[in-house]
C-alpha cells in the first residue's frame, strides 16, 4: 500500500461499495420467474453513476462496463424490468433517517429542478420555466424531497411534473407510459404534498419542513402543513402582505394593502428597520463563518378562505452579498432569534445536493422517454447518494473535506486503475489544500472586517 493510500484508502471505499451492493440486492429481485438478472444490472447501473463516465446514460455506462454488458439490457432494466422504484425510495428513506433523521436539526426540504431536453416525446417535456436556465425552456421538471442535517443531505423522493398540455392528451400520455391514475392535473405544490406524505409513510423523522418561495406563496399549502402538525420555514416573495397588528373582521380583505397590511419588502423601512438587525452566524462554511444580518418579528398573515388571521414569525435576512430573503415560520413564539436564523438558512444544502447529484452522480444524464424510467433513474441516483453520504460520514474524522467528487474519483481509479492512484491522491489532496488555504484566508479577512466593525461601533 502506498504511503498516501492510508489516508485515502481507495480499496476501502471500493470494498464498502461491494458490501453496499450486497445489502441492496433484495430491492431488485424479480417479481416474476423470468430470465432477468436485475441485481446484476442494478449493480452495473449504480456503479456507472458512481464513476467518472461522461454522460452517465445506459449506453455510456454499458460501454464503460465492458463487452459483457449490452446497453439494451440496461435500458430494459431502467424502463421495463420487474422491480419497484417505490421500494428503492423506501429503502433510501430508511437509510437517510438512520443517518440524518430523528434529530433537532433534521429538515425535510422540498424543491424542484429542471432538465433540458430536446424533442417532445419524453414524458412531461414541454416549454416551461427552467430554474436552472432562469427562463422558459424545453425541459422536464421534477419536484424532489431531501432529508438534511447540517451540511449532509440525501435525496428521498422524486415526482415528475406533468404539464397541462400532457394532461389534455391521454393518448400521448399512454404512449409515454404514464399510468392512468397519474394523467391528471397536479401542480408542483400538489407534488410537494405527495412527497411529504410519502416521507411520513416511509417513517422519516424530521424536525421541520423547508420550502422556497414558489411553495411559500401558497397560503393554503402552509395551512395544510400546520394542520399536519409540521413546523415550517417557507420563503415568500417580497410582495407578500402581512399585518404588524392583528387585523379585525370575519373574512380576509380582498385588498389587504387597503386594510392595514404591509408588503414584507417594506417592513425594513418601518420603525428603524435595519437598525434593529442582529448579526448572526448561521453555519460554518468552507470560507469561514457564514453570517447574515437578521430580523425576526411576530406578524399576522390571513390565508385565503380562513375566517381569521394567524400569527407567525417573519424572518428577514441579508447575506454578505446583500441578497435579502423573506421567510414565514410557524415555529413556537419563544424560539430564540439565533435558532430561527439558522433554520431559515438550512435549505442551502438541498441546492448543494442537486449540484453534486447533477455534476457527479448522473442525475441529469439520463436518456429515457418513459414515465417510469424517469422515476427509476432518480431512485438509482438516490441510492448512489446514500452510498456517498455514508462514505463521507464514515470518513468524517480522518478526511473531513472528502467530497462527492472525491468518492467518485477514488472508486473510478479502483475499478479502472487509470490514472494512477498516486495522481488521484495528488489531485484530491491538492483540492483539499486549496480549499483549506482559501478557507483560512477568508476567515482572516472576515475577522479583520469584524474587528473594524467593532471599532467603528
Amino acid at each position: 500500500m502506498k504511503k498516501n493510500e492510508t489516508r485515502h484508502p481507495a480499496t476501502g471505499v471500493a470494498t464498502r461499495l461491494i458490501g453496499f451492493f450486497g445489502m441492496i440486492t433484495h430491492l431488485f429481485a424479480p417479481t416474476k420467474k423470468r430470465a432477468e438478472n436485475n441485481a446484476q444490472h442494478a449493480r452495473t447501473y449504480l456503479h456507472g453513476l458512481l464513476s467518472e463516465t461522461e454522460r452517465k446514460n445506459s449506453e455510456a455506462i454499458a460501454d464503460a462496463a465492458g463487452s459483457n454488458i449490452q446497453s439494451q439490457d440496461l435500458q430494459n432494466f431502467i424502463a421495463d424490468s420487474q422491480w419497484s422504484e417505490d421500494g428503492v425510495f423506501a429503502y433510501v428513506a430508511t437509510q437517510a433517517n438512520r443517518r440524518l433523521g430523528n434529530h433537532p436539526n433534521s429538515m425535510l426540504a422540498v424543491d424542484e429542478s429542471s432538465f433540458s431536453k430536446k424533442g417532445d416525446h419524453s414524458a412531461g417535456v414541454g416549454r416551461q420555466y427552467s430554474g436552472r436556465q432562469g427562463k422558459v425552456d424545453n425541459c422536464q421538471v421534477g419536484v424532489f424531497s431531501s432529508l438534511c442535517n447540517g451540511p449532509n443531505a440525501m435525496l428521498v423522493g422524486a415526482r415528475l411534473l406533468l404539464p397541462d398540455e400532457w394532461v389534455k392528451d391521454p393518448k400521448r400520455c399512454r404512449e409515454a407510459g404514464i399510468p392512468d391514475d397519474r394523467i391528471k392535473a397536479a401542480s408542483k405544490t400538489d407534488l410537494a404534498r405527495e412527497l411529504i406524505v410519502q416521507a411520513d409513510d416511509h417513517g422519516i423523522q424530521y424536525a421541520r419542513i423547508g420550502v422556497d418561495s414558489f411553495y411559500g406563496r401558497d397560503s393554503s399549502f402552509l395551512c395544510w402543513l400546520e394542520a399536519r402538525g409540521a413546523e415550517y420555514y417557507a420563503d415568500i416573495p417580497a410582495n407578500t402582505h402581512i399585518w404588524l397588528r392583528k387585523p379585525e373582521g370575519g373574512a380576509r380583505p380582498a385588498s389587504p394593502g387597503k386594510h392595514g397590511a404591509t408588503k414584507v419588502s417594506e417592513v425594513i423601512g418601518i420603525n428603524g428597520g435595519w437598525k434593529k438587525f442582529k448579526r448572526i452566524k448561521i453555519r460554518d462554511g468552507e470560507n469561514g463563518p457564514v453570517m447574515v444580518e437578521s430580523l425576526a418579528l411576530r406578524v399576522w398573515t390571513w390565508p385565503t378562505g380562513e375566517t381569521e388571521a394567524r400569527q407567525c414569525w417573519l424572518l428577514i435576512s441579508k447575506d454578505q452579498g446583500d441578497a435579502i430573503k423573506y421567510t414565514l415560520s410557524n415555529a413556537p413564539s419563544d424560539t430564540p432569534h439565533e435558532t430561527l436564523a439558522k433554520h431559515q438558512g438550512q435549505r442551502h444544502f438541498i441546492e448543494r445536493n442537486f449540484q453534486n447529484s447533477k455534476s457527479h452522480l448522473g442525475m441529469a444524464d439520463y436518456q429515457v422517454r418513459k414515465w417510469r424510467a424517469w422515476h427509476r433513474h432518480m431512485a438509482m441516483v438516490a441510492l448512489a447518494g446514500v452510498f456517498v453520504a455514508e462514505e463521507r460520514l464514515f470518513q468524517k474524522e480522518s478526511s473531513p473535506l472528502l467530497s462527492t467528487r472525491d468518492v467518485v474519483q477514488l472508486l473510478d481509479w479502483h475499478f479502472r486503475n487509470t490514472p494512477t492512484l498516486e495522481s488521484v491522491i495528488e489531485q484530491i489532496e491538492k483540492r483539499h489544500r486549496r480549499r483549506d488555504m482559501a478557507s483560512k484566508s477568508k476567515i482572516k479577512t472576515a475577522e479583520k472586517i469584524a474587528r473594524k466593525r467593532r471599532v467603528s461601533i
